[in-house]
């Protein structure tokens, strides 16, 4: 065996350069897994036995408060590791805000709903349109009330964007802006509040433009239709 710290009276006095150069390579696997940890603890015991001084033999109880711990550890790892899996599970049919690196450095966010999630090697993913991320890299779980209210006010601003400028707007876009004002009306007071402030602005301002040209060819129409009636009447007058 080989022995990668010096035991004086059954007790690990001092690591040697190799033991810290393992512990700094172990260091972050432990991280991830108690287990391997569990197991150079075993070794070190082993070699705490086997050359303790048999004059002040280490007591067993000592030995098994120090295997204790790491058996403590390792179940608290295990049920954490559980709760992980099963919160995945959970997400499931709801959509997911997940945090990603791309290739160069940047961090980008993808939303889309869980169709399924897989486990492989006690981590958790969660399968979003066909591509895998970490269930780990999950920011946040989306209410499926907030998200219906959100695509919704979504909806009306792209429906907005489409209008254009409001100095080109004609009495052709009179049926668009009335049927966007029409949706708009009908939302309820939570799904107005996710429509930004300038778009409200800009729909109550193409209702308006849309209102005024109205107005102005029902005045035109109505100069045009006496011009007709006094025509006529000179007409008739004249014959």
């Amino acid at each position: 065996m080989s022995v990668s710290a010096i035991i004086k009276d059954g007790k690990v006095v001092n690591e040697t350069s190799s033991s810290s150069s393992s512990s700094s390579t172990t260091g972050s696997s432990s991280a991830s897994s108690i287990s391997g940890q569990k197991d150079q603890f075993m070794k070190l015991l082993v070699a705490q036995m086997k050359y303790q001084d048999p004059l002040e033999p280490t007591s067993n109880t000592e030995y098994i408060q120090q295997y204790s711990t790491f058996s403590e550890l390792e179940q608290m790892q295990n049920m954490s590791q559980n709760m992980s899996l099963s919160r995945a599970s959970d997400m499931v049919g709801k959509t997911v805000i997940v945090n990603t690196t791309n290739a160069d450095g940047t961090t980008s966010q993808v939303e889309g709903k869980v169709d399924y999630v897989t486990y492989s090697s006690g981590a958790a993913y969660v399968n979003i349109n066909g591509n895998s991320y970490s269930a780990d890299n999950v920011s946040a779980v989306v209410d499926s009330t907030y998200k219906t209210q959100t695509d919704a006010a979504q909806a009306v601003m792209d429906e907005i964007d489409k209008l254009g400028s409001l100095q080109e707007i004609t009495l052709s876009d009179a049926t668009s802006i009335n049927n966007i004002e029409k949706v708009y009306e009908g939302l309820d007071s939570t799904t107005k509040s996710y429509i930004k402030s300038n778009y409200v602005t800009a729909l109550e301002q193409y209702v308006a433009r849309i209102k005024e040209l109205q107005s102005e060819k029902s005045s035109s129409d109505s100069t045009a239709a006496s011009d007709s009636s006094t025509s006529s009447a000179t007409e008739t007058s004249a014959t």
